[in-house]
């Protein structure tokens, strides 16, 4: 309806006086919740320091159902990439964050915990491994009955890498890693794929406790989707990439 364009993104949000891009604003999240609309997902925030910067930050934002914004509230320390999950009153917001502002090589995985819409956003868990960026890059993460589970990506190279890593909420720890990757045999080895930036951010936990993820390789103007399942444990149950066209 005309009335849901006035209000979709990014207008929601340059009304508030926030700067963001076109993929960044799209939610993570959409539902109602305290009888209000509540979008959460991640934004690029305009800031001035000086110079204009820009920060990517995950949100969480409420609006009347006539589409006003009510309250906007950003989480986490330093720019990075990463997104929020929903359960019940409560939220985890997971961050890829960079460990110098304007420094875009070098991350740590931080984990935060809202108690409810009210409460702050406190950090639960951080990494001790340092990922360089882009080598890996957070793709994206799902719910599980215990935590999270978060899709990494390294897709600079002819073999596109993705990994799981399976937070335990109780333990406030990694309890495995496991690393997935994607084949495609090439006529010249010389040729290079090119990998969507969408792999793995469909990150589903399956109805007997497994993971699957999809995405797609384009090489010599054919698409190849592949999908990679694995059981509760991380452990590959089945990667295909045998669908071109």
């Amino acid at each position: 309806s005309s009335d849901l364009n006035i209000y979709s993104y990014p207008q929601l949000f340059m009304t508030a006086g926030i700067g963001c891009n076109y993929e960044s604003c799209l939610p993570s999240s959409i539902r109602i919740q305290n009888n209000k609309i509540e979008i959460a997902g991640t934004a690029l925030q305009s800031i001035v320091l000086g110079s204009q910067l820009y920060r990517n930050l995950n949100f969480i934002a409420t609006f009347e159902f006539d589409g006003t914004l009510s309250s906007i509230e950003f989480l986490g320390e330093n720019n990075g990439m990463g997104g929020v999950r929903t359960n019940g009153d409560s939220y985890l917001n997971y961050r890829q964050e960079f460990l110098v502002e304007n420094n875009t090589n070098l991350s740590k995985l931080k984990i935060f915990k809202k108690e409810n819409s009210l409460s702050p956003n406190n950090m639960i868990f951080e990494n001790s491994e340092v990922w360089d960026y882009p080598n890996t890059m957070i793709r994206g993460a799902a719910l599980t009955n215990d935590g999270l589970v978060i899709g990494t990506a390294s897709v600079n190279q002819n073999a596109p890498t993705y990994t799981l890593h399976k937070y335990n909420n109780a333990l406030q720890t990694i309890e495995w890693t496991k690393s997935y990757t994607v084949n495609l045999q090439l006529q010249n080895p010389g040729d290079s794929l090119l990998v969507s930036n969408s792999g793995a951010q469909n990150l589903t936990v399956m109805n007997d406790g497994g993971y699957v993820f999809t995405g797609t390789l384009s090489y010599m103007n054919e698409i190849y989707p592949w999908i990679i399942r694995t059981d509760a444990c991380g452990d590959e149950v089945y990667n295909g990439c045998t669908i071109s066209g």
